[in-house]
């Protein structure tokens, strides 16, 4: 077989290792081995002398590390390894593969610079190493990958500020920097990044206003800037995402009132999280026009006032969700579990055609839910419910709150509520999860023949 150019065998239930024999063959071009049971470590000498073009490991077991001469042909154009245990530093010589266009190397192990592999390619279209442990910082040469319309580098301990180079990436519609360790102010020029769809720089240590633009309008459809330090009112950038769907400012340093111009502005937005910040003055009762909200999240703050009467208009939430069926969702377990990380089993994790990258990562958000913060994603888009907990909120829980019957949580506790529980509040049925401790509330108003008691703290479920 040393004239085999093509070996294929992705999709099966193969086990055991991938055989030392494979670097023998002196003329092979494509390689994918993924969605089987393999493991071990790959041979040292896969790509010695060789003009490697295309390689997939993903979806098996595989340690170790990467060959170091993979890419020693400089053919390279798509190296997909992840879901698999690999180890070890990245091999320096896919700096010089500049034939490179699609790169994903999440859910490994992974150490050393990410600057040392990337940050050269001026083709390279997606790139992807989330959830590894690489550390340094994004070089300025980075600004050289100016058709990159991916890049997913969350979970790892990658640091420094982000420069003016950065915004050069002017292709760039997904962006995930989350979970590392970024800090300092957004460069002036960050939106620039005119392309962007998605947006996730949480759980870094940004700080800082956001940059202003004179851009009459960004397309930008997800923001996550949870878990940072920003501080400043309310950013009047938000105003020009019109396609906003999600907008996370949870646990932050925002100050100053909840704007109006939320409920008219920002007609597709689903989730709304700004909890854990120091937003203050009584809750815009134009948030009811929100048709498509699903998931209000205000807690932790320092608003005042009545808990607005016109929630009840809230349509999205009148009725519940249901889930699209798709490969990714298991009916045998209940659609409410926080997100685990694990290996994919192999027939599971296909990508489906045609899926933007947006898409891919869509609504994923960290909530209060049955008193722990969990991280749900896939299932985002059944998550509905309201967390006005943690405020200076008075006055009675309005009845129109029990219109809302697609409501999975309600959290009112820690406020300064008073009067009696909606009699009706026993009709959302599939309520999960009630928390109205810590009030003034004097009891439930009970109807004639059903009474309904809630102690503090209790889940409510059907």
């Amino acid at each position: 077989m040393t004239a085999l150019q093509s070996f294929d065998v992705n999709t099966n239930r193969l086990q055991g290792e991938l055989p030392a024999t494979i670097s023998s063959l002196r003329n092979l071009q494509y390689l994918s081995v993924f969605n089987n049971y393999m493991s071990g470590t790959i041979p040292p000498d896969l790509g010695k002398g060789i003009a490697l073009q295309h390689v997939s490991f993903t979806n098996n077991s595989f340690s170790g590390e990467l060959p170091r001469h993979i890419c020693d042909g400089f053919a390279l154009d798509q190296l997909t390894a992840n879901y698999n245990n690999f180890t070890g530093t990245l091999p320096l010589c896919l700096k010089n593969c500049t034939a490179l266009y699609r790169v994903r190397l999440e859910e490994n192990h992974f150490t050393g610079d990410i600057s040392e592999a990337f940050g050269v390619h001026r083709i390279l279209q997606y790139l992807d190493v989330s959830g590894n442990k690489l550390t340094g910082e994004l070089s300025s040469d980075w600004g050289q990958c100016t058709n990159l319309t991916y890049l997913s580098i969350n979970g790892n301990s990658i640091s420094g500020n982000l420069d003016s180079t950065f915004c050069k990436l002017s292709s760039l519609q997904f962006l995930d920097l989350s979970n590392n360790r970024f800090n300092g102010e957004l460069p002036s020029c960050w939106w620039e990044l005119q392309a962007l769809l998605f947006m996730d720089i949480s759980g870094n240590d940004f700080y800082g206003e956001l940059p202003a633009t004179e851009s009459l309008e960004l397309p930008l459809q997800s923001m996550h800037l949870a878990n940072n330090s920003f501080s400043g009112v309310f950013p009047n950038i938000v105003r020009k995402c019109g396609a906003l769907v999600t907008l996370d400012m949870g646990n932050n340093k925002f100050f100053g009132h909840i704007p109006s111009w939320i409920g008219i502005s920002l007609p597709l937005l689903r989730i709304l999280i700004l909890r854990s910040n120091n937003f203050s003055g009584e809750i815009p009762t134009e948030l009811s026009q929100l048709s498509e909200l699903q998931l209000l999240d205000l807690a932790s703050n320092v608003l005042t006032g009545f808990i607005p009467t016109s929630f009840g208009n809230l349509s999205s939430m009148t009725q519940a969700k249901t889930l699209p069926a798709t490969e990714y969702f298991n009916a045998e377990s209940s659609p409410f579990q926080p997100e685990v990380p694990q290996v994919p089993k192999p027939h599971r994790r296909r990508e489906p055609k045609n899926q933007s990258p947006l898409d891919q990562s869509r609504d994923r958000v960290s909530i209060q839910w049955k008193g722990h913060e969990e991280t749900f994603q896939r299932t985002a888009m059944l998550m509905t419910g309201i967390d006005l907990s943690g405020n200076s909120l008075y006055g009675e829980i309005p009845k129109e709150l029990t219109y809302l019957r697609g409501l999975r949580f309600l959290n009112l506790s820690w406020n300064d509520l008073s009067g009696s529980i909606p009699e009706r509040i026993g009709n959302l049925n599939i309520l999960e999860s009630l928390d109205l401790s810590w009030n003034e509330l004097s009891g439930i108003e009970a109807s004639s023949n059903e009474e309904y008691k809630v102690d503090e703290g209790q889940n409510f479920c059907d």
